[in-house]
């Protein structure tokens, strides 16, 4: 189970992503550069903050701006390799 949430505006670019499936999928972020894909993976990594955010992986709820909870980046359990 996969829910993210998120929405906001960062560097003038507006930020609206709403995903929740229930069955495990193979996800993508494509566009042209500056667009925001990295963005977007920092925010769901915990690396950046958005207005609203709303992140849920399976049963851990990671991220709800909502209730100020944000589970710190080294507890989340998820891997990232930077592009650098």
């Amino acid at each position: 189970m996969l829910t993210i949430k998120l929405n906001g505006v960062l560097n003038q670019t507006e930020i609206n992503i709403n995903i929740d499936d229930q069955l495990p999928k193979i996800y993508a972020i494509q566009g042209p550069s500056g667009i925001g894909k990295t963005t977007i993976l920092n925010i769901i990594a915990g690396l950046k903050a958005i207005n609203y955010s709303y992140i849920k992986v399976g049963k851990r709820v990671l991220t709800d701006s909502r209730h100020h909870l944000n589970v710190k980046v080294q507890q989340r359990r998820i891997g990232y390799l930077f592009q650098d």
